[in-house]
């Protein structure tokens, strides 16, 4: 066991690993253009379409961020650096109530392990540089899991309305906070029964929330997709929920993957989608023994866990990442890790156990050493490499608004919203339908049905893969027409072509 440290000491470490990663969290917030997700909250928190707070407030993409995101943005306004800003803080606040929460689950020799890891953890470095309430979603989380438990312990009035509301901010930052409602189930079930806590006190926890919450609850539903079990067969009504994560049971490794590397280490989201396992076999020589040792630490993390802390630590972990994967299963969302956000603090504090397991010193220091090296190695890559980063509509859309005129026809396929906000409204995109990608001759013959007229095309693909893996588009555009230039920008190529037989 390691050797406690003064309680002085202890605080100092502390402060300085908060200090440590709430600076990360700050460095170069404006250096990639926002993405499709972004530019959703950027402008659902100025109102969306109507630009009143209605459209802000029943918002079901985390109406609370927006909000604080819309009193923000009036401050310090709404460009990258600024608005990610907002997120950067937040995760800060995420690294404070971590290193509050988990003391009462693990010694302080661990807690400050697992603060040290979650101070440099690509994956919530990602997401406290991404405008969107992920962030929020964990600070939140932490909050409302330890009030429930607080709740379940005490049993008093005062306990039952603080785990409410906390549950209620945290359902607010995202709606995979509902997934709470599950894991206080488990935890009265497990804990609760043998300190008097009852199924009526759940009932009619669960019947607020419900209550309370039914305008985004009915918002939530009927933005899902229609219930289908497995994979919809071809010319299906139902659509196949697309997302970030591999589909139905598949997304369980892959947040743990996830969890551990972040966005930024292994091949790129892109690859995965177009390559599938074929992008992994570069990457294995490093990948196969991060996994070896995430998979140890773990295994020993569990084992050094006693029963009362299992019986907290293990439903926190499981029960979130399960759920985002059946809904992702029966098709009613897209599979992707961030949703099962409540789970990565547990995540860490088994990993802290096992780190804090070995009986040396040195195997300790060794441990820790490598995790972080792996965490730092990712985050040096999500900076730098911009393989990682996002497409770069920003970059895109100054360049249709230097070199575009009139006349052109602008076609983008198949996310056109980042590049909308970078380009003005007087600028029209053609957005080709799914015909136009079927065949060579669907492409030609919507070509011809759309831009006979205009001397000029600009194709830009964002996320192009989602609608055309083979580039059938490009290549017959490549046929009928004279490719005159391109720009390799990030993950948002763009082509410039003109009509045969024209200068």
């Amino acid at each position: 066991m390691p050797r406690p440290l003064a309680r002085g000491a202890d605080s100092l470490i502390a402060l300085a690993l908060i200090v440590a990663g709430g600076a990360l969290r700050f460095v170069r917030l404006g250096q990639q253009s926002f993405w499709h997700d972004e530019v959703h909250s950027v402008i659902m928190a100025r109102g969306g379409d109507t630009g009143t707070l209605s459209e802000t407030v029943f918002n079901t993409h985390g109406s609370l961020f927006l909000l604080m995101l819309r009193g923000w943005m009036h401050i310090f306004g709404s460009g990258e650096a600024a608005a990610r800003a907002l997120s950067a803080l937040i995760g800060v606040l995420g690294l404070i109530a971590f290193q509050r929460v988990i003391r009462r689950y693990v010694e302080p020799g661990t807690a400050l392990v697992a603060l040290a890891l979650l101070a440099f953890s690509p994956f919530h470095l990602g997401y406290s540089q991404e405008v969107r309430g992920y962030g929020l979603l964990f600070a939140l989380g932490l909050l409302a899991v330890e009030a429930c438990l607080v709740d379940i312990e005490r049993r008093t009035p005062g306990t039952f309305v603080v785990a409410l509301l906390v549950t209620l901010a945290t359902c607010l930052s995202n709606l995979s906070g509902f997934f709470l409602v599950g894991l206080v189930g488990v935890f009265g079930w497990t804990l609760g029964r043998a300190q008097g806590y009852t199924l009526r006190r759940y009932a009619v926890f669960v019947l607020l929330i419900a209550v309370l919450l039914e305008p985004w609850i009915v918002a939530g539903a009927q933005s899902t997709g229609k219930f289908s079990v497995g994979t919809p067969p071809p010319h299906s009504d139902v659509i196949l929920a697309k997302g970030e994560s591999p589909p139905g049971l598949a997304s369980i490794p892959y947040s743990f993957y996830d969890f551990t590397l972040g966005r930024s280490l292994g091949p790129s989201v892109d690859d995965l989608k177009l390559q599938r396992l074929r992008a992994l076999r570069p990457h294995l020589p490093y990948l196969v023994p991060i996994a070896m040792l995430v998979t140890l630490l773990l295994v020993r993390g569990w084992r050094r866990a006693d029963g009362p802390r299992r019986t907290v630590l293990l439903p926190w972990l499981v029960i979130p990442v399960i759920a985002m994967a059946l809904f992702s299963l029966i098709n009613l969302k897209a599979a992707n890790s961030r949703y099962a956000f409540l789970g990565f603090a547990p995540f860490l504090l088994f990993l802290a156990l096992g780190i804090t397991s070995f009986a040396h010193r040195a195997a300790r220091g060794l441990a820790l050493a490598a995790v972080l090296a792996v965490f730092a190695w990712s985050d040096v890559q999500y900076f730098t490499n911009h393989a990682y980063w996002k497409p770069d509509a920003r970059a895109a859309g100054a360049l249709l608004v230097r070199e575009a005129r009139a006349g052109d026809a602008v076609i983008v396929y198949a996310l056109d919203f980042p590049l909308r906000f970078y380009t003005p409204d007087s600028l029209a995109f053609l957005l080709p339908s799914g015909e136009a990608f079927a065949s060579d001759s669907g492409a030609a013959l919507w070509l011809a049905a759309n831009v006979q007229p205009a001397q000029r095309i600009w194709i830009l693909e964002c996320n192009a893969w989602w609608m055309d893996r083979p580039d059938r588009f490009r290549r017959v555009c490549d046929r009928v027409r004279v490719r005159e230039a391109s720009w390799p920008l990030d993950k948002l190529p763009v082509y410039r072509y003109r009509a045969a037989g024209t200068p």
